[in-house]
């Protein structure tokens, strides 16, 4: 008697629970399919209003780029080296320098990757102060919580973003100081290494100097 009732509550429960796994997993497709419509929106709808890096302004919100990250660097804490203060980067569809401070790192750090393409929406602008720049830009784009970021594939130029400096112009110092450049020649010399040591930090360096000739004949020093 036990055995003939416990069967059919058996072959119940054992439906409702199959019933159950049917409807969590529609479910869990539904939210699938929810979210890549949203992202597919998300990057038809942007690529509609895509803003040029040279056309942004400190002053303006709201807006979208779509670009290339082609560089990308850790900047440490100056009060823990041993700590990340922000992840600083490059990007171009015109060259334009980034940052993404570490209270925001989780949420971006996954596609922040060198050679990505991305479609980046509501950053905020801000002036470039660095000492030494590495792009002729004034404007930094930031990463905020409220940034948005979509990895594209159609993004077309170089994947490199390189702008090599002709020597004629570095030697006649019609280069701006205060931005870095891309060189490119012939290695012809390379002097001893040099220790260097900062009397603030107390650490010691060491530098290399070489000798970079062009086909002109043109050569420039170079220390690293």
């Amino acid at each position: 008697m036990i055995i003939n009732i416990f069967i059919p509550i058996f072959s119940t429960y054992i439906e409702l629970y199959l019933r159950f796994l049917f409807v969590s997993f529609t479910v869990s497709d539904c939210f699938t399919l929810l979210s890549s419509a949203q992202r597919v929106f998300h990057i038809l709808w942007s690529t509609r209003n895509i803003t040029m890096l040279r056309a942004v302004d400190a002053f303006q919100e709201n807006f979208t780029v779509k670009v290339r990250v082609i560089r990308i660097w850790d900047h440490p804490d100056k009060r823990n080296p041993k700590d990340i203060y922000s992840m600083d980067m490059i990007l171009i569809d015109e060259e334009m320098e980034a940052v993404c401070f570490k209270r925001f790192l989780a949420q971006f750090q996954a596609s922040l990757v060198e050679k990505q393409c991305l479609i980046v929406t509501n950053p905020t602008i801000g002036f470039n102060n660095s000492t030494y720049k590495y792009v002729q830009n004034q404007n930094k784009i930031c990463f905020q919580s409220t940034t948005q970021v979509t990895e594209c594939q159609d993004f077309g130029g170089s994947p490199y973003g390189f702008d090599f400096a002709n020597f004629g112009d570095i030697l006649n110092h019609a280069i701006n100081e205060s931005v870095t450049v891309d060189v490119i020649g012939y290695l012809t010399r390379s002097f001893p290494k040099e220790v260097i040591r900062n009397k603030f930090a107390g650490k010691e360096s060491v530098k290399v100097t070489i000798e970079i000739s062009y086909l002109e004949n043109w050569k420039v020093y170079v220390t690293l």
